[in-house]
């Protein structure tokens, strides 16, 4: 049996949520890499994303199957909050 899943506060009326492991393209040897968990129904602009972490504009970028697999130990729509665990290079 599944069960329900709440939120409180400014999120209590959210039913699910959308988990997006970014990462920002122009840094190649020291890449930044952010995993961002909003409400499912959250409007995104991503430029105000790319602001707010310090990316360049445009170069915020969902990470591919290969990067997500080898940093994180999951495949694309299995990333959650407790997926970062598993990233042995911090």
């Amino acid at each position: 049996m599944l069960e329900k899943v709440v939120f409180e506060g400014d999120y209590k009326s959210a039913k699910f949520a959308k988990n997006l492991f970014m990462w920002d393209t122009k840094s190649k040897t020291n890449r930044k890499m952010w995993l961002i968990c909003a409400a499912h129904d959250t409007n995104m602009n991503m430029k105000a994303v790319e602001k707010a972490l310090g990316a360049g504009n445009g170069k915020l970028r969902g990470a591919d199957k290969d990067f997500m697999e080898r940093i994180l130990g999951v495949l694309p729509g299995a990333v959650n909050l407790f997926s970062i665990l598993n990233d042995k290079e911090n």
